[in-house]
């Protein structure tokens, strides 16, 4: 049950001589203690696939760290701290990361023994130093490469940290010059990309060229690949050793398969005993995936990131392998995450397969699929959903009201939120909800298991804020309107007012974008209140030292942010307290 850890206690850090540390798949883990970095004999640490937000800085002053993986931490953005000071560290994994938007850790270019950077997956990213990016960029991108162009010779191809790309198989014009590559006997070979494509220029072809079907057929992997990317080619058909890759490539851990876009089938996958990561992407001729693609009985059981991205006809996806007779076994026993981006017209038959992370991108019929509720055919409890620039039916929300583990829900740019109406409530283990974009629901207020609720840039109206004063046990909430919400009357003004008293565990707070508000409302009650940030109020012009109730009131608060508020003149702070505040775009206020 390690998955349901939270947190870590501060005694970890006594661990004085501790060297390895694995905390990978703790899908409930979203924070490390600062004084992490006290575990100076740490060599190994495993943070993957866990709920982190944000790195301590202290992660930055384990010196004798050597192996780092925080892959498929998809809520983590900030990497603060030094990082120049992991002098040992020889391979990083980032892929997938922070929604692909993450800063490079500053100081990476002074990591001298650095020899493996992953970074899959990662779209956005963000520097404060040149020499930081240009060293992430061609560590990223570092590897051996032999291209078709004539211009070198296979006798010459010296592999450089185990990795290969082979490419322009589209200027081939002589299979002999394949075979005389000999991948298969070159056991130190652990990543190989193959592309139809390349960089080399070479001479202008003068003879016809070979098919890359047969090139590829000469190009077979040494069973020792752990890693391989074949993208850019021209082919209808797979090759004999991709038919039955199992046999051939019994270490693939990671498989890509990405812009084939003249082949409509899929090699059978399923009896790969390590696959654990699998993207397929830009093939526009498959229409179908059925159960051939499991390969045979009890497929992908190692198996715990997909990746199905730009499929613009693919419509059927069939999750069942029948076995024999009446028993049944689906596909994907142990997901962890599962992104499916711009797949509109993609089904799963009979049931979406049941992942820890659900990530849906421009793909509005995959909530629709039938979801199996928990049981013993799917081991994984879904905890996070995130559903982005998507068109939603009532069907969605049936799917999502059978996924009774569901903690996370993000709603992002998606129309038809709002037909969800009194029937969201239904999400009684929710704990998280993030919309960003989209039309609120209208009984919001039902869903009383809310700890968190963040609206960005959403139309929100009064309804809106009656049914936020419903959710008792928030603890975070954020309100950031796209357009200015106006308290028009003294009802509508009160619903400030009256805020404290009902939300009483609030720990941060933040408003933004309220016009007609004029008053900041009785905070005293919120005990537990460590930050506070008010934004774009006009109306308002003074806050009275009322607010806070006493001198004894707002204990905890520790931040304090005021931004946009032209007309504020004056904050008395006799009893309120606040161990940091900010002040910006409020040139009258005196304090």
């Amino acid at each position: 049950d390690c998955h349901k850890l939270q947190k870590l206690p501060e005694s970890i850090s006594g661990l004085q001589n501790l060297k390895v540390l694995i905390l990978s798949d703790c899908w409930e883990l979203t924070v490390l203690p600062e004084s992490f970095g006290n575990l100076k004999q740490l060599q190994y640490l495993d943070l993957s696939s866990s709920q982190i937000s944000a790195l301590p800085e202290s992660v930055s002053e384990l010196v004798n760290l050597e192996y780092m993986n925080i892959s498929w931490c998809t809520d983590l953005h900030e990497l603060p701290g030094n990082y120049g000071n992991l002098v040992k560290l020889e391979e990083l994994n980032m892929s997938y990361i922070g929604d692909g938007n993450v800063n490079i850790p500053k100081g990476i270019a002074e990591m001298s023994n650095l020899k493996i950077l992953l970074a899959d997956g990662l779209i956005n990213w963000s520097w404060e130093n040149e020499e930081d990016i240009v060293f992430f960029n061609a560590l990223s991108s570092s590897r051996s490469s032999f291209f078709f162009t004539g211009e070198n010779k296979p006798s010459d191809l010296s592999i450089k940290d185990n990795t290969l790309q082979v490419g322009d198989l589209g200027r081939v014009q002589n299979l002999a010059e394949v075979e005389e590559l000999q991948l298969w006997k070159r056991r130190q070979l652990h990543s190989l990309m193959v592309s139809g494509h390349g960089y080399g220029t070479g001479t202008e072809l003068a003879q016809e060229l070979v098919p890359q079907e047969a090139v590829l057929e000469k190009l077979q992997p040494p069973r020792t690949l752990e890693r391989f990317e074949l993208l850019g080619c021209t082919i209808s058909t797979f090759p004999s050793w991709m038919t039955d890759i199992a046999s051939f490539l019994p270490n693939l851990a990671h498989l890509e398969l990405r812009h084939l876009e003249t082949c409509g089938c899929l090699p059978p996958l399923g009896q790969l005993p390590k696959l654990h990561m699998l993207v397929i992407s830009d093939m526009p001729h498959i229409k179908e995936v059925n159960q051939e693609f499991s390969g045979g009985a009890r497929p992908f059981q190692k198996l715990r990131n997909i990746v199905i991205k730009n499929m613009p006809n693919l419509e059927k996806w069939h999750t069942d392998a029948t076995v024999s007779g009446n028993d049944v076994e689906f596909m994907f026993p142990v997901l962890h995450h599962l992104k499916i981006h711009k797949c509109p017209k993609l089904r799963f038959q009979p049931f979406l397969p049941r992942s820890v992370s659900l990530e849906i991108y421009r793909s509005n019929q995959v909530l629709s699929s039938g979801v199996q509720s928990n049981g013993h055919l799917y081991y994984m409890p879904t905890i996070r959903v995130l559903i982005d620039s998507c068109t939603l039916s009532s069907d969605g929300l049936i799917g999502l009201q059978s996924l009774t583990s569901l903690k996370f829900l993000g709603v992002r740019h998606c129309i038809g939120l709002d037909n969800w109406r009194d029937s969201i409530d239904m999400l009684t283990s929710l704990k998280s909800l993030d919309i960003a974009m989209s039309n609120v629901p209208e009984c919001l207020g039902g869903v009383t298991s809310l700890e968190c609720l963040k609206i960005r840039n959403c139309p929100v109206n009064y309804n809106t804020l009656e049914q936020v004063l419903h959710l008792t046990a928030l603890v975070d909430l954020s309100i950031c309107c796209s357009q200015p919400t106006k308290l028009v009357n003294e009802q509508e003004v009160n619903w400030l007012t009256n805020m404290p008293s009902c939300l009483e565990n609030l720990v941060n707070l933040e408003l933004d974008n309220f016009i007609g508000c004029d008053r900041l409302p009785f905070l005293g009650c919120l005990e537990k209140l460590r930050s506070l940030t008010l934004r774009q109020m006009p109306d308002l012009k003074t806050v009275h030292q009322d607010i806070s109730g006493g001198s004894n009131c707002l204990p905890m608060l520790q931040t304090l942010k005021i931004g946009s508020m032209p007309n504020l003149e004056r904050w008395t702070t006799a009893h309120a307290t606040a161990a940091h505040a900010t002040h910006s775009a409020q040139s009258a206020l005196s304090v």
